[in-house]
């Protein structure tokens, strides 16, 4: 398995889908900052890459980065083999697809304030523990996703304030 980091800038906002059994795939596109080359040309064409981001930390991806901000992604690199049309000509072309293993913002320039995530069934704060099932997780997911509301979400069923 071969891994590789990138540092760049995000392209666009991440987007953030679920899939019906309610895991996060999130997408960004980072531009690489690319080395000066050996005969010392300092202006290159930047490259770009596609990566994926999995689960619970696709869903924070989309939550916490926006266009621009500057990222350190490691990633698990996969190569695959595509059949495709060129001129007319079947051909067979070479690509690689990008999962991220750890991704988060570069702070060379920058400050950021983690927040943890609360897990499932802790303590919420007022003594009892979150006991509501995880079976309208994938619809809250999806809601939250989807562009902010004005208004604020109801409490729970139970009296709690956890989602």
């Amino acid at each position: 398995m071969n891994h590789v980091t990138f540092v760049g800038n995000l392209t666009r906002d991440p987007e953030v889908v679920f899939s019906p059994s309610g895991l996060a795939r999130a997408k960004v596109s980072i531009a690489l900052d690319l080395p000066p080359t050996r005969d010392g040309e300092k202006e290159r064409d930047p490259e770009f890459r596609n990566i994926t981001v999995f689960g619970k930390q696709g869903e924070n991806v989309g939550e916490s980065l926006s266009k621009g901000d500057r990222i350190v992604v490691v990633a698990r690199s996969e190569t695959y083999k595509v059949a495709v049309q060129v001129d007319g000509e079947d051909k067979t072309v070479v690509a690689t697809s990008y999962v991220a293993q750890h991704i988060g913002p570069e702070l060379r320039f920058s400050t950021a304030k983690p927040v943890r995530n609360r897990k499932a069934g802790h303590s919420n704060g007022n003594g009892s523990s979150n006991g509501t099932s995880n079976a309208a997780a994938p619809a809250a997911r999806q809601q939250a996703a989807a562009p902010a509301a004005t208004a604020a979400p109801a409490a729970a069923a139970d009296g709690s304030d956890d989602f």
